[in-house]
């Protein structure tokens, strides 16, 4: 029995300084604050006008009056 305590407080203190490493890379560097949602939405809306310009430059000028044929809905 007494080799048991032994071995456990000669074991637990490794453990613990084993555990100490790993919470202590953990919390090298901050997380990024999450964005609020003012901001979030400000930037979706800026993403999606990127998203237009890039298309419409990308469209042919030619094609800028197309219309649908009247049968088709």
């Amino acid at each position: 029995m007494k080799q048991l305590v032994r071995s456990i407080f000669l074991l637990a203190p490794l453990a613990l300084l084993a555990l100490a490493g790993t919470v202590r890379a953990q919390g090298g560097t901050p997380a990024e604050k999450p964005m609020t949602p003012s901001a979030a939405l400000l930037d979706n809306w800026n993403d999606v006008g990127k998203r237009l310009v890039t298309m419409a430059e990308d469209w042919p000028a030619d094609k800028y009056d197309y219309r649908l044929k009247p049968e088709t809905r």
